[in-house]
């Protein structure tokens, strides 16, 4: 009698091996969705797993090891998981027949970046637990997965940057030009006023130093040029060496294009990098981003249309959340074709004349000093955002204004 239940139980242990060899992945359908198709980086957003058995046969184990790719994480509350961030998590699912579960995450976008979601494995096993089988999820009958898109974060300006002009720094002022044609009056003098602003006869009348007090400029098309390259010398000339700096960069840059539409100034923005082959929405041609002109530097140059509304802008950062890390051309000479080419870049379809410039940049050079003091010459005002404060402040200019990002984000990024 025991002999005859062992062979019993040999011949279902084969059986149901068969049958769950053969049968296990079919009907199985998996799908992950995404609660919106964009979030900001920094922000977090739901997603939904849904696995289903569409068959009579039950599935007593599958466990799924969902991953997400590099950039996003889960975001875990307090406790669990020991507070880590993790790009994969484990669950475990018993299915009867024609039963669907469904898990929630919540997950956040660190990097900007379009990323494919999906990419999850499966672990089954037949009743008796001993012969798993390992597929993934993409390679199921049935598969839906998602995309998210993470646009680069906004910064605050007036908190996330300060002003420096060689003696000091202070946080940076809310206007960000000033015309010194516009006199409205004279106040004390501050540690992070320019000397050349000084009013010298009214400063002997007061026996301290006092300073003119000048207007904001009346609204002026700018443009923005955008150096993708990091260093002042790369390790690759074609890839930035510091990536995170890139991102601050392209943070700063769309903030900059939102300002300007709170402002009413239209806008362009222009860099040394080339078009993203991915397109995270339809609509990408429409936003206008083409190479900057036909000589053979300007083909390697990207340049979008003039921003006007901030739906003009919205269509822009979404290229900028996939820009390619790559440098189309070195510093010096996106710098020197500025120089060479100044229609292109200061050029407006609604001013008359040429408008300024914003040079969003990782670090500031020497080669960058002897460009501001070219486009001064050709009355062309230039103001800069860079991210770095590894160059002493000691040997630039006080009239040249530089927006440094304020150390205590770059720790706390």
């Amino acid at each position: 009698m025991y002999f005859s239940v062992i062979i019993a139980v040999v011949l279902l242990y084969f059986l149901q091996s068969r049958i769950y060899r053969k049968k296990t992945t079919k009907g199985l359908s998996y799908e992950i969705k995404v609660g919106k198709p964009e979030v900001r980086a920094g922000e977090a957003v739901d997603i939904y797993e849904a696995l289903a058995n569409q068959k009579l046969l039950p599935l007593p184990f599958i466990k799924v090891n969902t991953e997400l790719p590099e950039g996003l994480y889960f975001q875990f509350r307090d406790g669990e998981n020991g507070g880590q961030r993790e790009q994969h998590v484990q669950s475990i699912y018993v299915l009867q027949s024609y039963q669907q579960v469904t898990r929630h995450f919540r997950i956040t976008g660190e990097r900007r970046g379009n990323y494919r979601i999906g990419n999850s494995k499966l672990l089954t096993n037949d009743l008796f637990g001993l012969n798993p089988t390992a597929i993934q999820a993409e390679a199921l009958e049935s598969f839906s997965g998602c995309d998210l898109l993470v646009l680069p974060r906004l910064y605050d300006l007036d908190r996330d940057f300060i002003l420096s002009r060689g003696i000091g720094s202070s946080p940076d002022p809310a206007s960000r030009m000033t015309d010194p044609m516009q006199f409205a009056g004279i106040r004390d003098y501050r540690p992070d006023d320019p000397m050349k602003r000084i009013n010298w006869k009214a400063s002997a009348a007061h026996s301290g130093y006092m300073v003119n007090i000048e207007e904001p400029t009346s609204p002026k098309g700018f443009n923005i040029i955008l150096n993708t390259q990091s260093r002042p010398i790369e390790q690759d000339p074609e890839k930035p060496s510091d990536p995170k700096s890139i991102d601050d960069c392209i943070s700063t840059a769309v903030t900059l294009l939102y300002h300007a539409m709170d402002e009413h100034i239209p806008i362009r923005l222009i860099s040394n990098t080339l078009q993203s082959e991915k397109k995270p929405k339809e609509g990408y041609e429409a936003a206008g981003w083409h190479p900057l002109s036909e000589d053979e530097t300007g083909k390697k140059l990207t340049a979008c249309d003039t921003c006007r509304t901030r739906t003009d802008v919205l269509r822009t950062e979404r290229l900028l959340a996939v820009l390619p890390e790559i440098i189309s051309v070195p510093e010096q000479v996106f710098l020197d074709h500025i120089m060479e080419n100044p229609y292109l870049y200061t050029a407006s379809e609604q001013y008359p004349g040429r408008v300024n410039l914003i040079m969003i940049s990782s670090y500031f050079s020497e080669r960058m000093l002897r460009f501001h003091r070219y486009m001064e010459s050709q009355g062309v005002a230039v103001t800069y955002y860079i991210m770095s404060r590894t160059r002493s402040m000691d040997d630039i200019p006080e009239e040249i204004r530089i927006h440094y990002l304020a150390s205590f984000h770059e720790k706390g990024r």
